[in-house]
């Protein structure tokens, strides 16, 4: 009788569960996923708020999320999604405190076509954010693709303009965040639709997580959690629990080599309702960020227009610039925060923060050379890897990726003659 094989997945965000759902179909694995935290579900975090969810991480959903809006299909709760409310976005380019919306901002139609056109030519038909054009942009930064455009005197509207956007996602800034992995979001956002065809979970994204995570455990995978990954060595892995061996192993874990942003998530409450320029329909704001502050709002969730019963509540998106200033209770970072919180919804008067969530490590700043020389290490020694930094972060990166790497490890076993069979 052939011995069975024995997978470790390291991670159960969105590209472990992603792999082992994908592996947890197939007879004759032993497979286990080992998860620092208590819960699954990684960046993609939801909180109750006076009894109600709440997103605190990734939640949008768009329409080009290939493998996510399939595994939605599968777990059958497509009609648990909502469509994300139309509503109007407002920005702070020149960070003057005067929010501009959608429409005072757009650039006439022939002006986009150009820009998209210089951008994209190669990309046009690239599907698959997980696996970017890795050197196409010559290993530069947004802001330094964008200067080699010849776009003159709206160079810097431009510049700014991304600036303001990708670190109001809790993206790195323009200067450090690569157009390799930037340009795939673009692209699809362009092509196949924006935030105002996607979708999102109102009762949380988590819940979704949790409910990959139940049918992973009803196809005999094992979690095991609060397990955290300490170093490997070939097929033998050291956790805060031991040492254990595998036959193949996927680290699906944010890797200690890449640089990643941080950001505070933070629930405030205030006592009035919350208007963005006499408008009580708004969605959310974009700041330009202060190089100066320690702690910098840089953009805003109403969270009424997600969950119709959060009147007064808003969840800003905090940028930490210092370690230090990365305050470790509500009371504390609402004083720090406070003036700015008035500057940007005056007369609203700000009561408290209700939650806050500190993601130390909340988006990646990949580089393209580390991840082009991981990705060919993919294979060797039974290691696998996956993660929204190979490619444009996002929770469909991280999803593809995590199948990519479970189609690998099983295409590599079956060559080794071990076969295996779909449940």
């Amino acid at each position: 009788m052939q011995k069975r094989k024995k997978i470790i997945i390291v991670g159960a965000g969105f590209a472990g569960l992603s792999a082992a759902y994908e592996l947890s179909q197939l007879k004759g694995i032993d497979l286990h996923i080992f998860e620092q935290s208590s819960e699954v579900g990684g960046r993609a975090h939801t909180e109750k708020i006076k009894g109600h969810p709440v997103d605190f991480g990734g939640f949008i959903i768009y329409p080009w999320y290939k493998r996510f809006n399939e595994l939605i299909k599968k777990l059958k709760c497509k009609g648990e999604l909502k469509k994300i409310p139309v509503s109007t976005l407002y920005y702070d380019i020149e960070g003057t405190g005067m929010l501009k919306d959608e429409l005072s901002l757009k650039l006439p139609l022939n002006e986009i076509i150009k820009l998209f056109l210089k951008t994209f030519p190669a990309m046009l038909i690239e599907d698959d954010p997980s696996r970017p054009h890795l050197h196409s942009f010559n290993d530069l930064s947004v802001k330094a693709y964008l200067k080699t455009l010849g776009l003159k005197d709206k160079e810097d509207f431009y510049i700014n303009i991304f600036d303001t956007i990708s670190q109001g996602y809790c993206y790195a800034p323009v200067d450090e965040y690569k157009m390799a992995f930037a340009a795939g979001m673009m692209h699809q956002n362009i092509l196949h639709g924006n935030v105002d065809s996607a979708f999102y979970f109102p009762s949380g994204t988590q819940v979704f997580a949790k409910k990959l995570a139940k049918k992973i455990k009803s196809n005999g995978g094992v979690f095991h959690f609060d397990t955290s990954f300490k170093k490997v060595s070939g097929n033998k892995i050291t956790t805060n629990k031991g040492v254990f061996l595998a036959d193949a192993i996927i680290f699906a874990h944010t890797p200690a080599k890449v640089k990643y942003t941080h950001f505070i998530t933070a629930t405030v409450e205030f006592e009035k309702a919350i208007l963005v320029n006499h408008d009580e329909n708004w969605g959310a704001c974009f700041y330009r960020d202060n190089p100066k502050s320690n702690l910098s709002i840089l953009s805003s969730i109403n969270l009424k227009k997600l969950y119709s019963h959060m009147d007064c509540h808003i969840n800003v998106n905090i940028k930490i610039s210092n370690k230090k200033a990365a305050t470790q209770n509500e009371a504390k970072l609402f004083k720090a925060i406070r003036s700015q919180l008035e500057d940007r919804f005056p007369g609203a008067n700000p009561l408290k923060i209700i939650k806050m969530v500190n993601w130390k490590r909340a988006m990646p700043i990949a580089d393209e050379k580390f991840v082009d020389e991981l990705l060919k290490k993919q294979g060797r020694k039974g290691h696998y890897f996956a993660g929204d930094f190979t490619g444009c972060p996002s929770m469909e990166t991280a999803m593809m990726s995590g199948k990519h790497a479970a189609d690998r490890l099983m295409a590599d076993q079956i060559q080794q003659h071990v076969l295996f069979n779909k449940q």
